[in-house]
């Protein structure tokens, strides 16, 4: 399911019953369950709503309606506009000229509001919105340095990379610890992989749309049992389509980026930068290890 969907189903579902139980959310949402519980949680931590805890029952109520609801509202989503979820965006192309790109934790939304207004010249995209908008204008290749790559983040852009496949667009996708990974965040990584390259096939109309993957990243040890230190990796986050647009900055592809941190980059539309991040990009792309997607799942 999309993050927008579970979102939105969240919240209009504690606003009409204003409770909503662990037990329901993972009976309707089964393997997004743990997305939503997350989501719940991050709201339960900024005294938005409450949880209530007896064995292994867990309970969210609403905490603080108004401000939930102005959170809500400055998204862009409310319970009597379906077809809009809580990062919809209007305007999916992309800007004439250079924006700035941000991204921050979903209760300072109403604060941000405030912020703009205090610098209405300055133009500034939210961070999925501009990532969105790079996919749809791709009409043939696009360079993803994701380092934590994950599946809640890619649940954020499932139509976005669904119609890529569609429109016979490939996708190169730079990520680390793949090969040599390892505990929760390897897995996680494994599983947004096998998702991304089962979605990729599933809407694939042209033969000429490849999914790639590489591993840049490398660990090494003191002893031979001892604990790995990361080495060398990739760590840029980047989404380039064609030799259009670029988008260069701290946010990913990834849950925490656009749900709960501060994150700040841009999307520059000027040739000679958008071609100059092509080939940093590929300095990495070379000097990494292709991934076999078709047994990543057997890595986790």
């Amino acid at each position: 399911m999309r993050t927008n969907d579970i979102h939105t189903w969240l919240i209009e579902r504690l606003r009409e019953h204003e409770t909503l139980d662990k037990a329901t959310i993972e009976g309707v949402l089964g393997s997004d369950a743990e997305h939503a519980l997350f989501f719940l949680e991050f709201l339960v931590t900024r005294g938005l709503l409450q949880s209530q805890r007896e064995a292994d029952r867990v309970t969210y109520s609403i905490s603080d309606k108004s401000k939930l609801d102005a959170i809500v509202e400055s998204y862009g989503g409310t319970e009597k506009e379906e077809s809009e979820s809580l990062h919809t965006s209007t305007t999916p192309e992309l800007p004439e000229n250079t924006q700035l790109v941000i991204s921050l934790p979903l209760d300072m939304q109403p604060s941000f509001r405030t912020l703009q207004e205090a610098h209405p010249s300055v133009d500034v995209l939210e961070l999925r919105d501009a990532i969105s908008r790079l996919l749809t204008a791709a009409t043939s290749e696009v360079r993803l340095a994701v380092p934590f790559f994950e599946q809640s983040g890619l649940n954020a852009l499932l139509d976005e990379v669904s119609t890529l496949a569609e429109r016979g667009v490939s996708v190169q996708l730079l990520t680390r610890d793949v090969i040599e990974g390892e505990g929760y965040n390897h897995a996680n990584k494994c599983r947004a992989i096998a998702k991304l390259r089962d979605l990729f096939e599933s809407h694939r109309r042209s033969p000429e749309a490849t999914l790639s993957v590489r591993d840049f990243g490398q660990r090494i040890r003191a002893q031979p049992t001892g604990p790995s230190r990361h080495y060398r990796g990739v760590h840029q986050k980047m989404v380039i389509a064609d030799g259009v647009g670029a988008y260069v900055g701290s946010g990913e592809i990834r849950e925490n980026s656009f749900l709960t941190n501060g994150e700040a980059g841009y999307l520059t539309v000027e040739e000679s930068e958008v071609v100059f991040w092509q080939d940093f990009f590929e300095l990495f792309w070379q000097d990494a290890t292709p991934v076999d997607t078709s047994t990543v799942a057997e890595m986790m």
